[in-house]
This record gives structure tokens, C-alpha cells and sequence, in this order.
């Protein structure tokens, strides 16, 4: 029997007490038989049927959904459909997601700058150091009357973009505040974890030290003299298609702003509650992260208005900047984010205070653009430790968060695709995997350790 694209179904398989359902794309077979069979006998260990057809709103695809919840024994199996073909192979099995995990934070050791990627952790995606960043300039937008244009400064390490090697305050921190949540959240587990990465021989976890080489990156982009924070560190345009060893155009730190400034404070102030168990491989970094975040978070409170807004600054600054944006029309969120932040590390009630005003009266999925989510997340997670009005906060974003997840899963098992995320057109836009969907199951996670509460297609259990 041949393989049929239109069965589809997680790529690697189901933990054994999982809800396990497929999806079958065809006008034809809704309310139909299915199979599941063991790869190796052949033997058919489950029968079952498919839902009705299933309609989308968006797209002429019609679907049906074969649910195998039961099939819970270890091991590997296809799903049947007689008459349409059968599914790739799939596991059954325990720490299925675990080699997954360990290539995801792996990847950012690939994406490092300033240093060579070694064939002994990297493999085939070894090469050469790029990007040295040691003559970097200020770009005329940047200038201060300790750095006038065309100082040149310092400014390593760090990871390059998605798909460029430009490297981004406002994104970046929201990478190292997600990354650090992973950490605050899951200590144990991730003290567990080997990557293969250069550090991973010292007494930090591999999740920490990776997450330093960014840091560290971060620190450098900060005003010694007044506490700003840099937008970006770029080529005045996007290097061609080529290795990062060939890359040789003049690259620039740009303009500070109050997004990055924001960004900055809030995974900083992270950065000194995590690392402080950590000085032995990273003496001092607590207290420098805690200083350079309360810094920023001052030039911001001067500076609430300066958004960075790259059009405007090519009308009169030179050269012109034509790579990525990261504008914002609002700095309230990452105002909200950074004095959460501040707050749960400092105890001060003037950050408790700022955080209050900021606090928004919805929950919304966290983007890098939208950053009222990592402040919740953070809130929430320490609402045990907080009294009075601190703890006031965390219950009420505790409750919008649940509200947000009640309302996103409602009717999602009778979508197309028995899912809650992808249910109208506007759920695909640009990066939507991560920005939205991946964003959107962090958001069900926390929302899953607050009730206990699963959702699976036979509804909450």
C-alpha cells in the first residue's frame, strides 16, 4: 500500500498516554473506516472511525479525523485508510519530544556570531568565524557626546536573526526572556540537559550558557553613559546570499530607542535572579545584568516617547538603514514587562507601581511585538512569593490568562484540523508558526500548570 501525503499526524509520534488523533484530507472518506497497524507485523491493533467531513472557511480543503487515543503500547505504527493509502511511520514511546528539545536549543549555537562553529559539536554545519564585530561605528542616529558618530566600539558575540546576520535588541531580548522562563520554570529538567556545546564541561547548564553568549552580546549595546540601549547592531543593508566569513560591509549600532531600552531592563533584571546561582563559571554577571537593567529602565522613563522608527530616521541621518525594523507604535507592554521584571527581582514597590498603571485588561499571546504575556508569565509564576497589591496583580493576570485559554480552545475540537490555533485566515500571516501558534501552546502550558486541566479532542479532562 502506498504512502498518502493526505493522511496526516504529529511527524514523530505520541507519548503513550497522549491524545492521539489524524487528520484526513479528502472529500470521500468522512465516516469511514481506519486502521492502525503495527509497522513491523503488519497486525492491525486498532480499528476505528472517521469523523464526518469537516469544512473549512478559508480553503476548499475538506477534512476528517481519525481519534487512536487508546492505542497506547510503545512502539511503531501507521494509520490506514482502505482505499486512500497510509500514513508515514509514527512512534509510541516515552521523552519522545526529548531529542527535539535538545536540536532546538542546539540550533542557537549554530546561529552564533564572532566565533568559528567547530565540526566537534556542529558536524556538518561547521564554518569559519564570522563577524568579529570589534570595529563596529556609531551610526549618526546613535551619537552621544561620549560617542560621536563614527566612534568605533566593541560589540561580540550574540546570535544572528532569523535569516539575516544583523543582530536585534527588541527580538533578541524577547528570545533570552522566553529562554529564561524555560529555565525559571523547569530548573530541573534543564540542569539535566547536554547539547555538545564548547561549555558544556562546566557547572552551568548548557540552556544558561547558550543563553549567556546572547547576553553578553546585550550588555555591549548600552550607552556606558547614559544607560540607552542601542535598536540594532547592522549593515546600513542585508548581506547577499553568502557565508558569514564573507561578509565585509561597515556594520553599525542604530539608534537607541525606548523599545530596547525596555527589552533590555526586563531580561536583564531575569538574567540576575537566574545567574546569581552561577558565578562560579559567571563571576559578577548577576550584579552588572541588575545595575545595566536599572540603567536602561531610567534612560526609558526619560526617553518614553522614543520609539524607533527607521523611515523617519533615513530622512535625516546617513547612511540609510534598510534592514529590519522592529518598530513599535507603543512601548506600554514592554513598560509592563520590564517593570514586572524589576519588581519581582527588586521587591520595590515603584516598579510594582509602574507595573500596575501598565497592566493591560486582556491577555494576549506574547510576540516580540507585544511583550504583556512574558510579564504575566513571569507575575504568575512568582505569585506565591507576592503579597498586597503585588499579589492582587498576579491574580488577576492569572485570570485573564485563563479566560484567553478557555476562549482560544472553545469548539476547537470540531475544527478542521481539531486544533485552536489555525481556525481563520488571519491566523496565517509571516512568521505566524512561532509568533502565534508556538506562542499560543507556551500560553496553554501555563495555563495547564495553573489548572491541571488538558484539553484533548474529546474536550477538557
Amino acid at each position: 500500500m502506498q504512502d498518502s501525503h493526505s493522511i496526516r499526524l504529529n511527524q514523530l509520534g505520541f507519548f503513550p498516554s497522549e491524545e492521539k488523533i489524524g487528520i484526513v484530507i479528502s472529500d470521500d472518506f468522512g465516516g469511514k473506516e481506519f486502521l492502525v497497524r503495527e509497522e513491523a507485523t503488519g497486525e492491525i491493533i486498532y480499528r476505528g472511525t472517521l469523523s464526518e467531513i469537516r469544512h473549512s472557511d478559508f480553503s476548499n480543503k475538506k477534512t476528517s479525523v481519525s481519534t487512536f487515543t487508546e492505542v497506547s503500547q510503545p512502539g511503531k505504527y501507521r494509520i490506514e485508510v482502505p482505499g486512500l493509502g497510509r500514513s508515514h511511520a509514527f512512534e509510541i514511546k516515552d521523552n519522545l519530544l526529548s531529542d527535539l528539545a535538545d536540536a532546538s536549543l542546539r540550533a542557537f549555537y549554530y546561529q552564533r556570531a564572532s566565533m568559528p562553529i567547530d565540526e566537534k559539536y556542529a558536524g556538518k554545519w561547521a564554518r569559519p568565524s564570522g563577524h568579529p564585530d570589534d570595529q563596529v561605528m556609531v551610526h549618526s542616529s546613535a551619537v552621544s557626546p561620549e560617542r560621536p558618530e563614527g566612534t568605533i566600539i566593541s560589540s561580540p558575540k550574540g546570535w544572528y536573526d532569523a535569516g539575516d546576520y544583523n543582530k536585534y535588541i527588541v527580538n533578541s531580548g524577547f528570545t533570552i526572556g522566553v529562554l529564561l522562563s524555560l529555565y525559571e520554570d523547569y530548573p530541573v529538567y534543564m540542569r539535566q540537559r547536554s547539547i555538545h556545546i564548547p561549555e558544556s564541561s562546566n557547572k552551568t547548564p548548557d540552556l544558561l550558557d547558550e543563553i549567556y553568549w546572547n547576553v553578553a552580546w546585550m550588555l555591549t549595546m548600552q550607552d556606558p553613559a547614559d544607560g540607552g540601549v542601542y535598536h540594532k547592531l547592522t549593515t546600513p543593508e542585508f548581506e547577499g546570499f553568502i557565508k558569514p566569513v564573507d561578509c565585509k560591509k561597515q556594520r553599525y549600532v542604530v539608534a537607541k530607542s525606548v523599545t530596547a531600552a525596555l527589552d533590555f531592563a526586563a531580561s536583564m533584571a531575569q538574567v540576575f535572579r537566574v545567574y546569581k546561582d552561577y558565578s562560579e563559571d559567571y563571576p559578577g554577571l548577576s550584579e552588572v545584568a541588575l545595575s545595566a537593567a536599572k540603567r536602561a529602565y531610567e534612560w526609558a522613563l526619560k526617553h518614553p516617547e522614543q520609539l524607533y522608527q527607521q523611515k523617519k530616521m533615513n530622512e535625516t541621518h546617513s547612511p540609510a538603514i534598510q534592514t529590519g525594523e522592529y518598530g513599535d507604535r507603543s512601548a506600554d507592554d514592554e513598560f509592563f514587562w520590564a517593570a514586572s521584571e524589576l519588581f519581582i527581582t527588586t521587591g520595590e514597590n515603584i516598579y510594582l507601581q509602574t507595573a500596575i498603571e501598565y497592566a493591560s485588561e486582556n491577555y494576549t499571546v506574547p510576540v516580540w511585538g507585544n511583550v504583556y504575556g512574558l510579564g504575566t508569565f513571569s507575575l504568575v509564576r512568582y505569585q506565591d512569593q507576592l503579597n498586597g497589591k503585588g499579589k492582587e496583580l498576579a491574580d488577576k493576570l492569572q485570570q485573564q490568562l485563563l479566560v484567553y485559554a478557555d476562549s482560544a480552545v472553545m469548539n476547537a475540537d470540531q475544527s478542521p484540523y481539531a486544533a485552536p490555533y489555525g481556525r481563520v485566515a488571519q491566523d496565517f500571516f509571516w512568521g505566524c508558526n512561532s509568533d502565534a501558534a508556538s506562542n499560543q501552546g507556551m500560553t496553554f502550558l501555563y495555563a495547564y500548570r495553573l489548572t491541571g486541566k488538558r484539553f484533548s479532542y474529546s474536550g477538557f479532562a
